[in-house]
């Protein structure tokens, strides 16, 4: 298989927020003129706001959502690795034929080894005192085993010498083109249609949680469900290969409403260069979009729009949802 090249990931959680931006809206009208009214309020607010600690750039570090610092933990190549853990990784493997960095992977671990007996695996590692990278794996794990159509296979998980090591399929499919009149903006459509929103109960952290720091507790209640979320619909995580759409890199997956990573798409449509009303039209085909709950949009964006006004870099973000925003009021 051949070493399919990714883009860095440019999450929509942490780029400008151009189609929701949504403290709450009183009265009447569509929950998308709503959205509108959050952008304006809250760009106003950025620019009041004392600055606070930065972060990773959308979203909060780790799961709980506390203000900590991300802290990025010594990468490890497979040249790097000792020859005991080479050996456990090609017991499971088979004979390996080539091994290489996956730049693109968050982790201490991301090589893609090539084997003489089966497809390309994408394997990531974590030390074991590193608590954030091995709650990312197991993540991964937990939705890998779901055998979804649309999230890379699950290989194996072991625990060998000082290293938590897990294996899915390799997706060497190019970064999705969301630019206006790209097939992929439908295939985008598709993969959401298909995955209809998968309930996974208990098994992943809720979504809500790691937002508890910027939410009321009204808020916080509509950011919760029971459905399997990526969170970050970006081009660098959509894969596309022989007409499929395949998202990659689980480790920030949560259950929440089934809706949210239908905004997150629609956010990056935005940030592609879609008018609103025809971005508008596109995220109303996806049928999970329709079960947001009054006032759930709007929790979203507001909570989005105070973690962003505290940071210096993304206080300019809310300015440019209400650019794409105006005129979207139907």
């Amino acid at each position: 298989m051949g070493r399919g090249r990714r883009r860095t990931p440019r999450c929509a959680a942490s780029r400008p927020l151009r189609q929701l931006s949504l403290p709450r809206r009183s009265g009447g009208g569509s929950r998308e003129a709503a959205i509108v009214d959050a952008a304006r309020s809250a760009a106003r607010r950025a620019g009041r706001r004392a600055p606070g600690p930065a972060v990773h750039g959308g979203d909060p570090p780790g799961i709980g959502g506390g203000r900590m610092e991300a802290v990025a933990p010594a990468r490890s190549r497979w040249v790097d690795l000792p020859p005991a853990i080479q050996r456990a990784i090609e017991a499971r493997t088979g004979p390996v034929r080539g091994a290489w960095d996956a730049p693109d992977v968050g982790g201490a671990l991301a090589v893609v080894v090539d084997t003489w007996t089966e497809t390309s695996v994408l394997v990531r590692g974590a030390r074991f005192g590193d608590q954030q990278g091995r709650d990312a794996l197991r993540a991964e794990a937990a939705v890998a085993a779901l055998e979804l159509e649309h999230v890379p296979a699950l290989r194996w998980r072991a625990a060998v010498g000082t290293w938590d090591l897990l294996a899915t399929s390799h997706v060497s499919g190019r970064p999705a083109d969301l630019s206006p009149g790209s097939v992929d903006v439908t295939l985008l459509g598709d993969m959401l249609r298909k995955a209809r929103g998968s309930t996974v109960r208990g098994m992943l952290p809720e979504y809500a949680d790691r937002w508890s720091a910027w939410a009321t507790r009204p808020e916080l209640e509509r950011l919760r469900g029971s459905h399997l979320l990526h969170t970050c619909m970006c081009p660098g995580h959509v894969l596309v290969s022989h007409d499929r759409a395949t998202v990659v890199d689980w480790g920030r997956a949560a259950r929440g409403p089934a809706w949210v990573d239908a905004a997150y798409a629609l956010v990056q449509l935005g940030e592609a260069g879609h008018p609103p009303d025809a971005a508008l039209r596109w995220v109303r085909t996806i049928p999970v979009w329709s079960t947001a709950l009054p006032g759930a949009l709007a929790a979203w964006g507001a909570v989005h729009s105070r973690y962003w006004a505290e940071q210096p870099s993304l206080a300019g973000r809310v300015e440019i949802a209400q650019e794409l925003l105006g005129g979207s009021h139907d």
